[in-house]
């Protein structure tokens, strides 16, 4: 496995900084206002069609959307062709379950402890089912074995004061498209903003190692962006890999 956690910290640092450009707009989420920051590289976007199968599998069944952004050729695109693939997307939500939910500092780190003893439960059923229920948790080639509809955790996070990152593999099928399903890698963050829950899920089209890689390094220059856009907050940002 590639050792990808100095270069996620780096980012995080550098986008901790890169955080404190000017704000593009708010939406409120029970009553407070959520700052929406600009990260460079990427734009906002409508309403997209053809994710919206994929964000209604990846996201709570009601949610309060905050914003979709796509990477800058895919935003191009956009304009020209509203029907393009749209392979890689960062999509900021609340649930609205949880809209009016004070996130308290303790009550957000019990929920990082209980979404990350989800991942190491996944984790085992992964290892059991392959045979090997005593090997230390590893990363699963996605194109092997899975169905529409699946999922599977990786054995990586990235977590700080108001922050987790969990990535995921999942199969789901191509709106609109054959029945033939489509490989993503999800990297699932769950940040704590001026005591309210904000989801950020950075999605990618899964070919290679590599796609991984991307959705983690942009959510390592999101989530800080959020988080400092709402408060300048200090949380230090620290990184490192699922046991």
């Amino acid at each position: 496995m590639r050792n990808w956690l100095p270069v996620l910290m780096a980012l995080l640092m550098v986008g901790h900084i890169a955080g404190a450009q000017a704000p593009a707009r708010s939406v409120a989420v029970g009553g407070v206002q959520i700052v929406v920051p600009d990260c460079q590289g990427f734009q906002e976007v409508g309403d997209v069609p053809q994710l919206t199968a994929i964000l209604r599998n990846v996201a709570p069944r009601e949610t309060i959307q905050v914003a979709l952004y796509t990477p800058n050729d895919i935003s191009e695109l956009l304009k020209t062709d509203p029907a393009a693939p749209v392979t890689r997307y960062v999509y900021i939500f609340a649930a609205k379950r949880l809209a009016d939910e004070a996130q308290t500092a303790e009550k957000f780190q019990e929920f990082v402890k209980q979404a990350k003893a989800r991942q190491q439960a996944e984790l085992q059923a992964q290892a059991t089912a392959r045979g090997d229920a005593n090997a230390p948790p590893k990363d699963l080639d996605p194109a092997t074995g899975m169905k529409p509809g699946q999922t599977r955790a990786i054995p990586q996070l990235a977590e700080g004061t108001n922050y987790l990152i969990v990535p995921m593999y999942l199969c789901s099928p191509i709106p609109g498209g054959p029945s033939q399903p489509t490989l993503l890698v999800n990297a699932m963050s769950f940040v704590r903003v001026k005591d309210r829950m904000i989801f950020i899920h950075v999605i990618s089209f899964y070919k290679s190692k590599a796609d991984l890689d991307w959705v983690m390094a942009t959510s390592a220059q999101w989530v800080p962006a959020l988080i400092t856009a709402n408060a300048g907050a200090t949380d230090a940002p620290t990184a490192k890999e699922g046991k």
